[in-house]
């Protein structure tokens, strides 16, 4: 009988090692594959492992939010996400060319961040603004909350079908490492209305390694002002232009006048 014993005690402690030579095993393996392990609670049956696999980006759970058209929900998860002050992480790879500067900036590199924005905005040419941002890049503006290039050109489009003769003015406030904040006025007319309006307004941006702006977060004010009020009158790209095509179009009338005239 006492043989028995010590050859059951010898099966179970065989087991036991062998129990924990596979347990080790397994938490190597999920260790090498990046994932986390949680062990149940006891009332949970006991000793079973359940396996997990790696804790969502921020970034992943902000698109799934913004697929949502209620505006409502996107500013529920921005504010989760953002109200540390950390922002989205898990960025896709960009892929674009670099876009110098680049972070960290200081106040050289930072003002030119703002000023080639500032240039590219009174251009009012949604594709071409569009390239300063990251393919994933994320938005709030005002009121509205959107993610990537072609959010980015359907939005500013509806924009400047609505703001005419636009006119804006950007100044860099500070820096830091890859971040930048700016204050901004703009001038406009309504289409519609013909009414003229002036926007103060802030940004925060944050920039990516290649130097493009993957986190923008804007808040403005318009006040109605009377088109004597006005304070941006220089001639705008889209009025270059049109004086432009008018003068050579009045050049080629003289030309062909000429030589009728012969």
């Amino acid at each position: 009988m006492g043989e028995s014993k010590k050859a059951e005690s010898k099966q179970e402690a065989d087991a036991a090692v062998i129990y924990g030579v596979t347990a080790l095993a397994l938490l190597s393996t999920i260790w090498l594959c990046g994932s986390t392990l949680h062990l149940l609670a006891p009332d949970d049956f006991s000793g079973v492992f359940l396996l997990r696999s790696k804790p969502t980006s921020t970034m992943t759970v902000m698109k799934e939010a913004f697929a949502n058209e209620s505006m409502a929900a996107r500013s529920t998860a921005y504010t989760e996400i953002c109200q540390d002050n950390k922002g989205p992480a898990g960025w896709d790879k960009n892929k674009d060319a670099p876009r110098p500067p680049f972070p960290p900036f200081n106040q050289e590199t930072a003002l030119q961040k703002v000023k080639a924005a500032e240039a590219a905005w009174n251009q009012a040419d949604p594709e071409l603004v569009s390239r300063a941002y990251s393919a994933d890049s994320v938005w709030r503006n005002r009121d509205q909350l959107f993610i990537g290039r072609e959010a980015i050109q359907d939005f500013l489009t509806r924009k400047w079908e609505r703001e005419t003769n636009y006119r804006l003015v950007k100044n860099l406030w500070t820096w830091h490492d890859n971040r930048i904040a700016v204050r901004f006025t703009y001038e406009y007319q309504h289409a519609e209305s013909g009414q003229w309006f002036r926007c103060h307004g802030n940004e925060l941006w944050q920039f990516d390694a290649k130097g493009y702006m993957q986190h923008r977060d804007m808040s403005g004010n318009d006040i109605p002002i009377a088109e004597s009020e006005r304070l941006y009158r220089w001639e705008t790209p889209s009025e270059t232009k049109a004086k432009t095509a008018a003068e050579e179009a009045a050049k080629k009338a003289e030309e062909e006048a000429a030589k009728l005239a012969v």
